[in-house]
């Protein structure tokens, strides 16, 4: 799934709806808008939620609590490169000049299906 708010975040333009996303057997959650890099994942499901909005101003330091594990969060500039598959996701987060500043995978054993 794919929004331009976030569903779960510590920043600020966060909206939390993580039930709909749960409901509907979403895997990731990928959104923009805030500016930082972060992943979560969620306590309850498997979803991953992912922002990639670090490609303009830093917010530095506006974090909120969110109850859900927060695996990556950086607040500098940087972006997001993803490689899918109906199988496999390879995410890498980067900073502006091109170092890796944290990598994943993932792997799903059912089809692959778009909800939009």
């Amino acid at each position: 799934m794919l929004r331009m708010h976030a569903c779960i975040i510590v920043a600020d333009h966060g909206q939390h709806f993580p039930c709909l996303v749960q409901a509907h057997g979403v895997d990731m959650y990928l959104n923009g808008h805030d500016h930082c890099l972060q992943r979560i994942t969620s306590i309850d499901s498997p979803v991953e939620f992912v922002t990639s909005g670090g490609g303009s101003k830093a917010w530095a330091g506006k974090f909120k609590a969110t109850s859900d594990k927060m695996e990556f969060l950086y607040d500098g500039q940087g972006f997001l490169s993803m490689e899918l598959t109906a199988a496999e996701a390879r995410l890498a987060f980067y900073d502006v000049s091109g170092a890796v500043l944290h990598s994943w995978g993932l792997t799903k054993s059912a089809p692959a299906s778009i909800i939009s």
